[in-house]
């Protein structure tokens, strides 16, 4: 059909694209609105991946994965620190930190170059919004907090 930043678009990624734009229509408020973020990265990721002059698409979408999470991990940070759950805290930061570095050292070290670097960025990110939900899992639930503050 057209072309975009050099990326032949056909008829078939127009159709995923309304489909995976109807399926965040679907879901739950506070979903819909973290599957729009993520929608956006990846649609911009291919300009992302031409300014910083990467030659890989799947390092594009590990950077719109990883600038995604960035945007979730510091607000579930911020409700662990607001609750004066320091230890929470601290321990989130601290495997966070940990993952990063050995997660790098190995996946470089098995030949994935900047995508393992990038790779190592988004399963820590990932691993510390999984730490962070559990102090926080009365407040994330859907039906609102079950108890008053």
């Amino acid at each position: 059909m057209f072309q975009l930043n050099g990326h032949p678009i056909t008829l078939w990624n127009l159709l995923i694209f309304l489909l995976i734009i109807w399926a965040l229509g679907i879901l739950p408020s506070p979903f819909r609105e973290i599957g729009a973020v993520i929608l956006i990265l990846w649609v911009l990721s291919l300009n992302i991946i031409n300014i910083l002059k990467i030659s890989s698409k799947s390092c594009g979408y590990l950077l719109a994965g990883a600038l995604a999470l960035s945007w979730i991990l510091p607000v579930l940070l911020g409700g662990v620190q607001g609750l004066e759950l320091f230890g929470w805290y601290a321990v989130t930061y601290v495997i966070m930190g940990a993952l990063k570095l050995t997660l790098a050292f190995i996946f470089i070290a098995l030949g994935f170059n900047i995508s393992g670097a990038l790779g190592a960025l988004l399963t820590s990110s990932l691993i510390g919004i999984i730490i962070l939900y559990f102090p926080l899992r009365r407040f994330l639930s859907l039906g609102g907090a079950k108890e008053r503050i």
